[in-house]
């Protein structure tokens, strides 16, 4: 098994992926690279290569042995919402097969490749690329909390703290935590994930 974690995300790649009836408040895509596999989607037998089910939807899953690829993301994040408009409203989207014509090869060459952060997210943008999920950045008109973000989203390091980027900005740590939640006002779910993340590390690791 090959776990991949972030602060808002879960990647598992297994072989050994079974679940009874269920439910959490992540949204998950599960990917087949092999054979199509079976759920169960409140209630109604689903048989795919490829799913999103959305948060707080009840489902069982049956890998029946094979490979499968299991992104599990914070429903409030931007990388959750870039999924949302294949859901529409719905439980779940099937992906079609014609899709993964690229997307299978490329996970099977390419993902034990991943060693470290970099790759690791490399992997993740081009997986992202080739089921066509158009990544959605947060709309933000302050550019010291777009320089922020870009902070946060190229960093690796283990200090994460508030105050360590308020330092660099020039800030303080309350000022800069007022500048963060009111650029977010439309949103402050995906506000407090995302200023949440300045006191976490980034974790990525890898077990088999």
């Amino acid at each position: 098994m090959d776990v991949y974690g972030a602060e808002h995300h879960l990647m598992i790649l297994s072989d050994a992926i079974d679940a009874d009836v269920h439910q959490h408040t992540f949204l998950q895509m599960t990917l087949a690279l092999d054979s199509p596999f079976e759920m169960e989607i409140e209630g109604e037998r689903v048989t795919s290569t490829g799913i999103i089910i959305d948060s707080q939807v009840s489902h069982s899953l049956n890998g029946h042995g094979q490979p499968l690829l299991l992104l599990l993301m914070d429903s409030t994040t931007h990388l959750a919402q870039s999924f949302k408009p294949f859901i529409n409203g719905n439980k779940y989207y099937p992906f079609s097969e014609e899709r993964f014509v690229s997307v299978i090869p490329f996970i099977q060459k390419e993902y034990s490749n991943i060693q470290d952060s970099d790759s690791y997210h490399q992997f993740l943008a081009k997986l992202l690329a080739l089921l066509e999920v158009p990544y959605l950045r947060p709309e933000v008109s302050d550019s010291r909390i777009t320089y922020l973000i870009n902070l946060l989203e190229s960093c690796y390091e283990h200090d994460h703290s508030v105050g360590s980027y308020a330092d660099q900005l020039g800030l303080s740590s309350s000022r800069l935590s007022h500048l963060f939640k009111k650029s977010f006002s439309k949103n402050s779910r995906i506000a407090q994930a995302h200023f949440a993340a300045m006191a976490l590390p980034r974790i990525i690791f890898k077990t088999r």
